[in-house]
């Protein structure tokens, strides 16, 4: 029995160590995303975050036009990545640690959104397929089922997936050359209300027709 529980030990630092060495556009954005380098304003528990929260901005895209709301509290940083084709995107993130997440650690306690525009140069379906298939080929990546999606009246597509933290993306067309693409996670061990807070974030987005 402890050969076997060595084992597994083994197996599961192994794996952490493949984690860090996972390639592709989906993992940068996990990494830049879901990885605060710094202490981020943290939440409460009580009676539900989104219903505590009394003050909220809106921001406004300077390349893609939308625009969305978020609470106050929420720290908000601009954000580079890297894509497997050399080229580079520039995207902003918004995030919110819990009670019990470590500075500079990956996430495992708040929410984060990440939200980036990128030049749409096949259909928006090809462009989706390309996302999720950026998690499928990496080793330690696990992706859902891409699967169509009307979001405030604006038709795209969304997968959840696994790679270093579970993420949804919700892909988006902005125009007939932008795509939109929100990549979020809400681990929540305390119960703060993370999952209903992104939610009501993005039910706030609106996409200029």
């Amino acid at each position: 029995m402890q050969k076997i529980l060595n084992l597994l030990a083994r197996h599961r630092m192994l794996s952490g160590i493949g984690l860090l060495a996972l390639c592709g556009a989906i993992l940068l954005i996990c990494i830049l995303v879901f990885s605060p380098a710094e202490p981020q304003p943290r939440g409460t528990n009580s009676t539900g975050i989104t219903a505590r929260i009394a003050y909220w901005r809106t921001y406004t895209d300077p390349t893609g036009g939308f625009t969305l709301s978020y609470p106050a509290i929420m720290a908000t940083s601009t954000r580079s990545a890297s894509q497997e084709d050399g080229s580079s995107y520039r995207g902003t993130a918004l995030s919110l640690s819990g009670p019990t997440q470590e500075p500079g650690t990956p996430l495992t306690d708040g929410i984060s959104i990440f939200m980036r525009v990128q030049p749409l140069q096949s259909t928006l379906e090809a462009f989706a397929e390309q996302e999720a298939e950026s998690v499928f080929a990496s080793p330690e990546g696990i992706a859902g089922t891409l699967q169509p999606i009307t979001h405030n009246g604006v038709e795209g597509y969304t997968f959840s997936a696994h790679a270093v933290v579970p993420f949804t993306n919700l892909i988006l067309p902005l125009t007939d050359t932008q795509v939109l693409v929100i990549s979020y996670t809400t681990p929540d061990p305390t119960a703060q209300g993370f999952s209903e807070l992104a939610d009501t974030i993005l039910a706030s987005l609106h996409i200029p027709r």
